[in-house]
């Protein structure tokens, strides 16, 4: 159309037709159960741990953890096995089908190795599926900028309910879960979720090794040096802002981590970086499963002398 001037009017139609759109699905009216993968031919060694993100919306932060080339994760030498769960269906085929290309791309290259398939995607309501998935060797739990759900709280990903499958479902002493959000009363509300099962503690540093590539160690020993007075965590990652102020706590197993425990950071944590939005994240590990009650002396010694009457 034209406007009063004899210009044409520029239409808000959308050009980017072939990105999808976000849709923000009510996790109520998906209530069928997922079952299990045909896992042993997903990935290669089911011997691996597993580190589980949960609405991983595109993947692009599990492919590049999968890619291992930013940093690499091991468990006791044993490198991880990546799988994303996203409730909107499409978002996880589409995810599929970008890492088979990349496979094949990966394998006519000249001198390329055979890689190991350690990355797979779901598309499945993780509040019904997460038991009938079967998921294999299970260590690791990231919900990273879930939907906050403000005026429907019932709807969010983290309740009292799946805090108490994945406790049962970690290893104890050993299994963890990363929670990170821009939403405070979110992230609050997540850490208390999962403390008031008494399954899970605060912690500083997770539980597995981490491994970032040489050149990476490089650049931030130079970035160390250039950055005095900073913290020694914060200096590791200069483009993490850390945030005190109010979200300060006196408890050191309380306070919100100044860095990404797994270094690598997803888009979501570069748009708050860039627009020095606060991110509030905490590290939860699985406490150790408690040993059985070994017999009491005294009911043995007992026993023994009434036969002996």
């Amino acid at each position: 159309g034209e406007g009063a001037g004899g210009e044409g009017v520029r239409s808000k139609r959308k050009h980017n037709m072939a990105r999808p759109p976000k849709h923000m699905l009510n996790p109520f009216k998906c209530q069928e159960a997922a079952g299990p993968e045909a896992w042993g031919e997903v990935y290669d060694d089911l011997e691996r741990p597993l580190l589980l993100d949960i609405g991983c919306a595109k993947g692009r932060w599990l492919e590049e953890m999968a890619g291992e080339e930013q940093v690499r994760l091991t468990l006791h030498g044993r490198s991880f096995n990546y799988l994303g769960v996203e409730l909107y269906a499409p978002l996880a085929l589409l995810a599929n089908r970008r890492r088979d290309a990349a496979q094949r791309r990966a394998a006519e290259l000249p001198g390329a190795g055979q890689k190991g398939r350690n990355l797979h995607f779901v598309g499945a309501n993780i509040m019904t599926s997460l038991r009938s998935m079967q998921i294999p060797n299970l260590h690791t739990v990231c919900i990273q900028f879930p939907d906050p759900w403000i005026k429907k709280r019932k709807r969010r990903v983290v309740s009292a309910g799946l805090a108490r499958e994945l406790g049962a479902l970690l290893p104890g002493g050993g299994g963890q879960v990363y929670l990170c959000s821009d939403y405070l009363a979110l992230a609050l509300d997540m850490r208390a979720t999962f403390l008031a099962t008494g399954l899970f503690e605060a912690r500083r540093k997770p539980t597995c090794d981490l491994h970032p590539p040489p050149h990476a160690a490089q650049h931030e020993q130079q970035e160390e040096e250039g950055s005095k007075g900073l913290p020694a965590a914060v200096a590791k990652l200069p483009s993490v802002v850390t945030w005190a102020g109010s979200a300060w706590c006196a408890r050191p197993d309380m306070r919100w981590l100044p860095a990404r425990p797994l270094l690598l950071g997803t888009e979501r944590d570069q748009v708050c970086e860039v627009t020095w939005r606060p991110s509030y994240r905490c590290l939860l590990v699985r406490k150790p499963n408690p040993s059985p009650p070994s017999p009491e002396p005294r009911a043995e010694q007992s026993a023994q002398s009434a036969q002996s009457e």
